[in-house]
Formats: structure tokens, sequence, C-alpha cells
């Protein structure tokens, strides 16, 4: 059977989504929606370096809301935050949508998300936010070796990263690790300003955001903006200590089992 995906969001982001579904196991129809000529020129473009797929039946740019199909298996939203609500109060109530996927930061008020929630549920639309670490293959080893720990604490650390938006990834995946979703989150000791970013519009904050998850499982991540730092990510558990560094494609391992030799 052929599904239908749409993507609604063709730049620098949204692109590198039409790469991966270029890649697709699956038979597909793909509808790309995007209103600026440059950003479907980048996606074409894009798409087109990919090797041919057979699976990929078909592939079309459109610029406007109702040239995309009325019932759709799949629905990638991957425009700014700022736009991002009206684009899906607009997608749930005139089409019928299957499976939604969106980026964060999702919203940019807090009542945008009880409105989004209460259309998905009216909708039966399956949905979910796009944190890839749940498919790591080390994270996935590492939520197995953390699921007897009796204590684990997480620090992440950087410089000019992005902790407002990039922030979320790691909490997700702490969540993910401990199978907790009971999130008691400190800012106490953020900074007291905003600092401007590449997008027009769109702020940072720098410091640290701090808390816990459950009763056995502590975290803290830090990013300075003013000055660029790799991140860093160590876990630390009465059975297992990591060191990550993912822009430099390595990590550390050391377990009781071993003596704590690396």
């Amino acid at each position: 059977m052929i599904k239908k995906i749409a993507l609604i969001g063709a730049g620098q982001l949204g692109s590198r989504h039409l790469q991966g579904l270029a890649k697709s196991d699956l038979k597909i129809d793909i509808e790309v929606l995007e209103p600026f000529e440059n950003s479907r020129k980048l996606a074409k473009s894009r798409f087109e370096e990919m090797p041919t797929n057979k699976n990929i039946i078909g592939i079309k740019y459109v610029e406007n809301f109702s040239e995309i199909s009325e019932v759709l298996d799949l629905v990638i939203v991957a425009t700014n935050s700022d736009v991002r609500f009206d684009i899906v109060e607009k997608l749930l109530t005139n089409k019928h949508v299957k499976n939604l996927l969106l980026e964060k930061v999702l919203f940019q008020q807090v009542e945008s998300y009880k409105k989004v929630k209460d259309l998905l549920y009216a909708t039966n639309t399956r949905c979910w936010v796009n944190h890839p670490r749940r498919m790591f293959p080390l994270y996935r080893r590492l939520k197995d070796e953390l699921q007897n720990s009796k204590f684990v604490n997480f620090l992440v650390s950087g410089g000019n990263w992005g902790l407002a938006c990039n922030g979320l990834h790691f909490l997700d995946c702490f969540s993910y690790l401990t199978n907790e979703i009971d999130l008691r989150l400190s800012g106490i000791y953020l900074e007291d300003r905003l600092y401007d970013t590449k997008r027009k519009g769109f702020n940072e904050i720098g410091g640290m955001i701090s808390g816990a998850l459950g009763n056995r499982a502590t975290f803290s991540i830090n990013c300075f903006p003013e000055n660029y730092s790799p991140v860093q990510f160590c876990i630390v558990s009465d059975n297992i200590n990591v060191l990550i560094d993912e822009a430099n494609n390595w990590y550390r391992i050391s377990d009781n089992k071993n003596n704590w030799i690396p």
C-alpha cells in the first residue's frame, strides 16, 4: 500500500527531513508544501542528491495549503515555532491526518499546547515530537544498562549550543533513559538576560537548568552562549559511568563489573 506523506516547511531542517524520506523502505508518495521559492529549490536539490529509490512513487512541490491531499498517512511540520500552531490547527481542522511529527520548540504560547492536545484527541491523530536520540543505538544500549541503577545523575555542559531549544533534546533523553516522566525543573541559575540568535525574532538563554526525574535521577544542563565549546554529556550511576562527545563521535564507558576500568 502506498503511504501519502506531506512535508510542511522545506527550509534547512525540512529539506533534511526530505532526504530522510528519500531513503524510505515503504512505498510513499510525497507532497512538499513550501511557500518560498528559494526553500523549494533547496529542498528539491537536496532530494535529488539522494540515490534513486524505487519506493518513492511520486513527489510534488506546492505553494498552497489547498494543494495537499485531504487524507494523509503522515505529516511532518518543520516550520519555525512562531507559525507552527496556526499550521497545525489548520491542518487538523481541514485534513484527515493519521500521524503527525512536529519539531521543537513546539509552540510559543502556553495555551497552544492544550488546544493542540484537544485537537489531537478529537481527530484521533497520533503525534510525536522529533527527539531522535531515542533511536540512537548507544542510548538504547544505555537504557538497558541503567534499568537496575539505584541512582543516576546526568550532566550536560558546553557553550553556545542553544540551551532553550536543544536542551529539550536532553530532557527527553533523560526521560527515555530512566523511564520517568515525573519531571521537576528549576531555572534559578539561569542568567537574567536573553541572547539574540541567527534567526530574527528568536532568543536564547544561558546558565544552568537542573532538576530531577522520579526518585532516582537528577540532572543539570549548562550552557553559556558567549563562548562556544563542544557539548559533553556525562552519566554517573552506581553501576555504570559514561562520557559522551557526540560532536566528535566518541564515548567512554566504565562499569562496576569491570572494576570501573574504561
